[in-house]
């Protein structure tokens, strides 16, 4: 029996609090088998991340501290909340701590903060996240498996950028997340990291999960991507400044990529080249959806929209 590969990501700001967590554990039972998750950080996470390690590299170790404690209290309330058993994840969200402050206490001692370590401290924001979600899954009955971006994301320098090795992730997909996906599972990945070069963790830049969904719809052969925002979809205008906007049912790729180039915040600019159509692979659709409204149909993006 053929089962649809769907990729599902969540947004800060749709996961940034228990409403919002239980809303998008809702839509992942509901879409059933085959389906393989991505999920940022909580919305202001990596800001109270940047912020420890920027304060640390100050040589203020007070407001390291307060931040990672923060950061703490906020996913181990979370996890309470959510867990009936969440010993072993307000365990991991403790180690994730530990190493926090080990860190900041590194950077404050050498007064530097390198693009390397800044990396591998706003990274634990998706993984401690992704970790609690898959637990969640896994509570309610679900076989749900947690994998770390990582293992499927190899990037590797070009033109200037890091780019993902997509032959290395078609690899890495097949062996470590089809198995899952294949047997009515439902694989969690972090998104908005890589593995660099040298095995070291790396990061794509704000929007970033957006970005990761795509490699991995690319790498499993998906059949849609669904980007789960707090808006409706890609709208006419930005709603701030033009009242009657509207909602655009759908848009070609091209249309979409030029609205992320010049500024619409709601979309990384590099989202779509993975989702291309290219010799033998057609192209995958992007649907961009509002997790607090079910109702809205949102927007598809697609290389046959007129």
């Amino acid at each position: 029996m053929h089962t649809p590969r769907q990729v599902f990501k969540f947004g800060g700001t749709s996961i940034g609090s228990l409403e919002a967590l239980r809303l998008a554990l809702q839509h992942v039972r509901a879409a059933g088998p085959g389906t393989a998750v991505v999920v940022s950080a909580m919305s202001g996470v990596t800001d109270q991340l940047l912020d420890a390690a920027r304060s640390a590299e100050r040589g203020d170790l007070q407001a390291a501290d307060r931040a990672a404690s923060d950061f703490a209290a906020r996913h181990r309330a979370l996890a309470e909340a959510l867990l009936p058993e969440p010993g072993q994840i307000l365990a991991l969200i403790g180690q994730s701590v530990e190493e926090l402050h080990a860190m900041c206490q590194s950077i404050a001692v050498l007064r530097e903060l390198s693009p390397r370590t800044l990396d591998a401290v706003v990274a634990r924001g998706e993984r401690v996240l992704a970790l609690g979600l898959a637990a969640a899954l896994v509570a309610g009955g679900a076989h749900a498996v947690y994998v770390d971006a990582t293992e499927i994301i190899a990037l590797t320098p070009l033109a200037g950028g890091l780019w993902p090795d997509m032959a290395a992730a078609a690899e890495a997909a097949a062996r470590l997340l089809t198995p899952v996906l294949a047997t009515g599972g439902v694989t969690i990945c972090p998104g908005y990291i890589g593995r660099g070069p040298a095995g070291q963790t790396l990061t794509l830049g704000r929007g970033g999960s957006d970005f990761s969904a795509a490699i991995l719809a690319r790498a499993l052969g998906a059949e849609r991507v669904v980007l789960y925002k707090e808006v409706d979809g890609l709208m006419t205008a930005d709603p701030r400044a033009v009242k009657d906007a509207r909602v655009l049912g759908e848009l070609h790729f091209r249309e979409a990529a030029e609205l992320a180039y010049y500024g619409a915040k709601i979309l990384h600019p590099r989202t779509m080249i993975p989702l291309l159509a290219a010799p033998g692979r057609p192209a995958i659709p992007l649907f961009i959806k509002n997790t607090f409204n079910p109702r809205s149909t949102g927007t598809r993006i697609a290389d046959d929209a007129a």
